[in-house]
């Protein structure tokens, strides 16, 4: 899951600062759940690029058997350290799965596609899929770069990759659209290069910014915000 360049600060530096970011962290946390059901129905799931294990855990909490798949040696063995189940790769996890999700991991991965194929032939027929990834080019920043990002997606561009993986789309919609001006002001800003992500900063959005994009999120669900949303199944 190699991106394309590092000069910004690492990704772990990345992770710690948005453990800060608990209301954003639970939203997501909800829309997993949404996706994939009890974890009676869905017992056995994949946490594709688990990186700490931030939701791992908190799946993990609610009762689902989580199985993490992180290449970066020292994530996997804090996610050990955790209790929880690690591989290097898909290759390695004895499926088959009942279901999966991925939060902002694909845009690091060069083919998609691939990935995505990876995961549909790990599963179980049906099962259902959660993926959450930034939106649109237009906020591709020297942030993005830096992570290794390839890319943001549009819904349709989500929808596309995740169809050609091999899934039926059953939603895909935009989330933080207040989030969508403060990237586009991140990327236009003067020296934004020099910057870099702080737990405090994650956390004066968390508190006072992302409530209030959540209220309007519901508006503009299929126009526009920070990150794009599908929930899949295998087809």
């Amino acid at each position: 899951m190699e991106g394309k360049h590092a000069n910004f600060g690492n990704g772990t530096e990345v992770l710690d600062a948005m453990e800060s970011a608990q209301r954003y962290n639970v939203a997501i946390e909800h829309e997993i759940v949404a996706a994939l059901g009890p974890p009676q129905e869905t017992p056995r799931v994949l946490d594709v690029g688990a990186g700490g294990g931030e939701f791992a855990v908190r799946m993990k909490g609610r009762g689902y058997d989580v199985t993490c798949v992180e290449p970066d040696d020292a994530q996997r063995v804090a996610l050990e350290a955790k209790g929880l189940t690690a591989y290097a790769s898909l290759a390695l996890a004895e499926g088959p799965f009942d279901g999966a999700y991925m939060v902002n991991v694909l845009e690091h991965i060069q083919d998609d596609v691939a990935i995505l194929r990876e995961i549909h032939d790990r599963l179980v027929p049906n099962a259902p899929v959660f993926i959450w990834v930034p939106a649109f080019e237009a906020l591709y920043s020297d942030f993005d770069f830096a992570l290794g990002h390839f890319r943001r997606y549009t819904r349709n561009g989500l929808r596309r990759a995740v169809m050609l993986g091999g899934f039926d789309v059953q939603q895909t919609a935009y989330r933080d659209s207040l989030g969508w001006f403060v990237a586009f002001a991140w990327k236009v800003a003067p020296m934004r290069s020099s910057r870099s992500v702080s737990g405090g900063a994650v956390g004066l959005y968390d508190k006072w910014i992302f409530p209030a994009s959540q209220l309007l999120d519901k508006a503009a669900s299929r126009g526009f915000g920070k990150n794009v949303i599908a929930v899949a199944r295998r087809r």
